[in-house]
């Protein structure tokens, strides 16, 4: 089994004097500092200290927000079974990657995930582009029920639609990070309207993508809530499938049309 325990190469103290906030009398006199030993502790894994750390450490709740939502789809896909030794090295690798992908340039977090009392943006200097800061500030603006009820995918291509509409304008490059998001997106947007897609981005009608698959693909294709069968799976298969019209019900002509 990999060792998860992280190895100690090296270990540095370092005094130094902090001012006090407010000033401490005794029968010594009256300090307006404090002597502090401050610890540094460096491991196989990083000090903790270098924004690559600092970065990663950020980044972990967003990851387990996802690994967390793989591993009840899959337990749906299952019929409430626990998943096998295979989904749950699936659903771990992706947690991995998640955390170490060199790609990822920057993320938006919840205050609560972040543990503080407004949302933050974070963005890696060395891998950012040009729609970067963009794309993060754009979540900011989204209902908060996109991110929560919506898979991953799709509350980032739907951010990655709206960014790339605003880098148009602005005459930005844009990045391929998010190709495949936003393609699922921009096909979703074609077929039932771009009006529609900022009612649930913006505004958190997430009903409107129920009543438009339903509408496109029949009521019997929707089982759960988490599948697609349901909205995830609905807006994979419009963006990804090369032959979309094999999920469509078939339309009903007045009679004389189409003979």
């Amino acid at each position: 089994m990999p060792r998860t325990t992280p190895e100690i190469r090296s270990v540095k103290a370092r005094a130094i004097v902090v001012p006090l906030k407010r000033l401490l009398k005794n029968a010594f006199g009256v300090f307006e500092a404090a002597p502090l030993v401050l610890i540094d502790v460096a491991t196989d894994q990083g000090d903790g200290n270098s924004a690559d750390d600092q970065f990663a450490a950020a980044l972990q709740p967003q990851c387990r927000n996802e690994r967390d939502w793989e591993t009840r789809r899959k337990k749906d896909e299952n019929g409430g079974k626990a998943l096998t030794p295979a989904q749950k090295q699936e659903v771990e690798g992706r947690y991995q990657y998640c955390m170490t992908n060199p790609r990822t340039a920057g993320f938006y977090q919840t205050a609560e995930d972040a543990g503080e009392k407004k949302p933050q943006i974070w963005i890696h200097r060395n891998r950012e582009t040009a729609t970067t800061r963009l794309h993060e500030s754009l979540h900011a603006y989204a209902n908060p029920d996109v991110a929560r009820k919506l898979p991953h995918f799709a509350s980032e291509g739907m951010t990655e639609y709206f960014t790339r509409q605003i880098a148009l304008r602005k005459n930005l490059a844009i990045s391929p990070s998010y190709d495949g998001p936003f393609n699922a997106i921009q096909e979703f947007s074609a077929r039932f309207g771009e009006d529609t897609l900022k009612q649930v981005y913006f505004q958190g009608q997430l009903s409107l993508i129920c009543k438009n698959l339903v509408e496109r693909f029949g009521e019997e294709r929707l089982t759960s809530v988490d599948q697609f069968e349901s909205i995830a799976y609905g807006l994979a298969l419009i963006g990804r499938t090369p032959d979309p019209e094999r999920w469509t019900i078939a339309a009903s002509l007045p009679d004389g049309v189409g003979a």
